[in-house]
């Protein structure tokens, strides 16, 4: 299910919720840019307590290690949603964004179609650790903007990880504040630079930022 927010026609981005979030009924959460069209999905899982609903989710297990069954199906109808938005028939390339396990959908489903994808943010959610021994081929990500925005310092393997397929990767270490917010602002400067994906842009934003620089 999915609800949508902006013009039709504007490149879209899509918002992917944490595990047991519902971003249909929450909408706040996807106005990341009225320059994009923002499209809240959410998961077709629903987990019960007896007859309770707990919530949506995209995949069972850690958000490191996604149980491969309900993972490969959320990424095969999120495959789907990105080929009908960005078909390849023009240059239509869609951002991604999400928070928990969104953010590790996010950052699967780019490696998978970087050709049809601008940029990623993911906020607490870390590429799979066990990507290598699914059936899928992830691709280089070429200059590919990418913001990772954490609390728990756990994206490092995720940082290097995107660097060696040659995303521009941006790392902050949330200081309290909204990630929404900081998501939000970093979205709007490369937007407005206007050479998203780009060399230039790849060498900026390949600093690790936190107000001060974090080690590699």
């Amino acid at each position: 299910m999915t609800w949508t927010r902006g013009d039709p026609d504007a490149t879209p981005i899509l918002w992917l919720h944490d595990r047991y979030d519902d971003p249909v009924r929450n909408r706040v959460e996807i106005a990341l840019s009225d320059r994009l069209r923002s499209i809240a999905v959410r998961s077709p899982r629903l987990q019960m307590i007896g007859a309770l609903p707990l919530g949506y989710f995209w995949f069972l297990g850690p958000f490191e290690r996604p149980e491969l069954t309900t993972f490969g199906d959320g990424l095969g109808q999120l495959e789907t949603l990105l080929l009908e938005l960005c078909p390849g028939r023009d240059t239509r390339r869609a951002w991604l964004a999400g928070q928990g396990e969104g953010g590790t959908m996010a950052l699967t489903l780019a490696s998978l179609w970087p050709e049809r994808v601008a940029g990623v943010i993911s906020i607490d959610g870390p590429l799979p650790a066990n990507l290598d021994t699914m059936p899928v081929h992830p691709k280089p990500m070429p200059d590919m903007p990418v913001l990772l925005l954490e609390q728990n310092h756990v994206l490092l393997r995720t940082r290097q990880a995107l660097q060696a397929r040659g995303s521009g990767v941006e790392h902050r270490i949330a200081g309290g504040g909204d990630p929404l917010q900081e998501s939000r602002c970093w979205l709007e400067r490369v937007l407005a630079s206007g050479d998203a994906g780009t060399p230039a842009h790849r060498k900026r934003t390949s600093a690790i930022r936190a107000g001060t620089a974090l080690h590699p």
